[in-house]
């Protein structure tokens, strides 16, 4: 009456989130967005360049534990790391990532990893570096040699990688890099160790402007007066929706592509100001495309002309108007909700889809 046997028959899918704040860029350039460092607004890299041609896509994640009463921060430095834990996903993508912030919130992002593995681990010496072949055959965690949570989707064996103690002979070695609480950026720079709302805002333009230059702001938002917007909070988000692609004789995914067209929507929510004259029957008409920027400066720094230094700037290009809503009750203010929506184009397209200039470490 029972079944005579219950087989796995899809590999699973392990979902990693992680939530964390806003100073600069690092975080997202590690993990393997392309960051634009140049001051040319219109000649710039797609946020997922790197992804797309498959040099930073597959990559693990590591969540360490560190004994009570310890710091994870500086934890590098010992000689012992005894009794410290990782959590290990391997073949990790991509698969969503959002950009938020709000009045009296900080800017953080949040990103979602689909992997392939998971591992749990604990070392008994001062595993810390990762290496990148086998260690005399060892195919276990032994404390000392905690291997690579990837796995070749062949035959779903883990690779032969590793966090290690001591460097074996003839093998070439990489620290796990150091956790840190603030980053310094430029010479002159005072410590940062999060950006703050104040510093955050929020530009609307004609598709290939300038966002720097004031008089390029245009009134594109239907009704309302772009430039008395008083902005609450904004949401940036997109979606690597993934296809495994399987094959015989191999027990896992041997690749997961994204499915294209990849949405990108910018979600704003503002008190509104000042209204002006319009028509949604010219909008129709029009059917314009605007460029949407949420640019976050450092709170003390300047840079010529007297400005706050751009730490982050997230640029949505060849955007739509998606849809608009206005709230009136009594009570609260007048609100305004506006949605834009943007695709992301090819590698070399600078003129549409999300793209991520800034500072990184």
């Amino acid at each position: 009456m029972a079944a005579i046997d219950r087989v796995i028959l899809e590999s699973p899918t392990v979902n990693f989130d992680v939530t964390y704040l806003s100073a600069n860029f690092e975080n997202e350039n590690r993990i393997g967005f392309s960051i634009n460092t140049a001051t040319n607004w219109n000649a710039l890299t797609s946020s997922i360049t790197n992804i797309l041609n498959k040099t930073q896509d597959n990559k693990s994640y590591y969540i360490r534990t560190v004994p009570e009463g310890e710091d994870s921060i500086g934890e590098e430095a010992h000689p012992n790391q005894s009794g410290n834990q990782y959590l290990c996903v391997g073949n990790g993508f991509v698969s969503n990532f959002t950009a938020e912030g709000a009045v009296g919130d900080f800017p953080r992002s949040t990103l979602t990893i689909e992997g392939l593995n998971f591992v749990f681990a604990i070392s008994s010496g001062s595993a810390k570096a990762v290496y990148g072949a086998s260690y005399d055959g060892v195919g276990k965690d032994n404390g000392d040699v905690i291997l690579s949570p990837q796995v070749n989707p062949v035959d779903g064996k883990r690779a032969q990688q590793f966090f290690a103690g001591s460097n074996p002979t003839g093998i070439v070695s990489g620290v796990i890099p150091t956790g840190i609480s603030d980053i310094l950026g430029d010479v002159g720079d005072v410590s940062l160790s999060v950006l703050r709302p104040g510093d955050i805002n929020f530009r609307l333009v004609a598709q290939g402007t300038d966002p720097n230059v004031d008089g390029s702001i245009t009134e594109l938002s239907q009704g309302s007066v772009v430039t008395d917007l008083k902005v609450q909070s904004y949401n940036l988000s997109f979606a690597l929706t993934r296809e495994p692609l399987q094959k015989l004789g191999s027990k896992f995914a041997f690749s997961r592509e994204i499915t294209f067209p990849v949405q990108v929507t910018l979600s704003l929510d503002a008190n509104l100001g000042d209204i002006q004259s319009d028509n949604l029957a010219d909008l129709i008409d029009t059917d314009a495309n605007y460029d949407c920027w949420i640019i976050l400066r450092h709170p003390s720094t300047t840079v010529a002309g007297g400005n706050k230094k751009v730490m982050m700037a997230y640029a949505l290009k060849n955007a739509k108007l998606d849809s608009q809503s206005f709230t009136s009750s009594i009570g609260p203010n007048k609100a305004v909700t506006l949605n834009w929506v943007a695709q992301i184009g090819g590698p070399n397209q600078t003129d549409r889809g999300l793209f991520f200039s800034g500072v990184l470490s």
